[in-house]
């Protein structure tokens, strides 16, 4: 059996902006899109916080979207999210590819 973060998918516009047009996994994804989060310098730093699930989270939890046009239309328009909520809206553009 395969494991989620192993399986392959295609993804839809805009996220193949940052990922491309070719099948790649969960985990390459995540990477790429980590990596252009990282480039943008959109992370939080010491001082910021976002709530999430009635929880307070700080700092490098913090992904400051509004501040990218491909991430603030993946994220429907927010300003900011938090790392968890990140998997939650790449959902909506990845396709299985199997």
């Amino acid at each position: 059996m395969v494991r989620a973060i192993d399986m392959k998918y295609y993804a839809l516009e805009p996220l193949n902006e940052i990922l491309g047009n070719k099948k790649i996994t969960r985990g390459q994804a995540m990477k790429k899109v980590w990596a252009h989060i990282d480039k943008y310098n959109l992370k939080g730093v010491e001082g910021d916080t976002a709530k999430y699930k009635g929880k307070t989270y700080k700092g490098g939890q913090v992904i400051f979207v509004g501040d990218d046009p491909i991430l603030k239309e993946i994220c429907k328009g927010k300003k900011k999210i938090v790392m968890f909520e990140l998997t939650a809206y790449m959902n909506n553009y990845l396709e299985s590819a199997e």
